[in-house]
């Protein structure tokens, strides 16, 4: 199995090179959408049944509009059989991104849903601790 966080890493590396991170993470979040409302889809690709090539071009006619970059990095992951760890990866590279552009993501736990003034002053005061830029999410429970 592979190391979902070195393979994070190493696609962070490697759109930070190309200077495409920001393209990147919104592909990496769409795909995962995708991925993640069709599991039926990674077990066609995953399949034993269906030789590599097969597989491959699947996923190449599957997602056209992506950059190759991305595309080469679900291929590689098809081959290595590890296609159920792209969320892993996600959640890998966007860790390195968030870490790169000073974003902190955070979620609010709540009993009722606040309102914007709540929200907004939240985010001002952890903006002010962390110094980060900060994408608040709130979910009622």
């Amino acid at each position: 199995m592979i190391n979902a966080a070195d393979y994070g890493q190493a696609l962070f590396n490697l759109a930070r090179e190309q200077g495409v991170e920001e393209q990147m993470a919104q592909e990496l979040s769409a795909v995962g959408d995708i991925l993640a409302a069709e599991p039926g889809y990674i077990r066609l690709v995953t399949s034993p049944a269906l030789p590599e090539e097969q597989r491959l071009n699947l996923l190449e006619e599957a997602f056209t509009t992506i950059m190759p970059l991305h595309l080469n990095f679900l291929k590689l992951l098809c081959k290595k059989h590890a296609l159920g760890r792209y969320a892993a990866c996600i959640r890998a590279y966007m860790a390195l991104y968030d870490d790169a552009r000073q974003i902190l993501r955070a979620t609010a736990l709540t009993a009722v849903p606040m309102s914007k003034r709540q929200q907004e002053a939240l985010t001002e005061k952890l903006h002010v601790l962390t110094g980060k830029t900060v994408m608040l999410r709130n979910v009622v429970d």
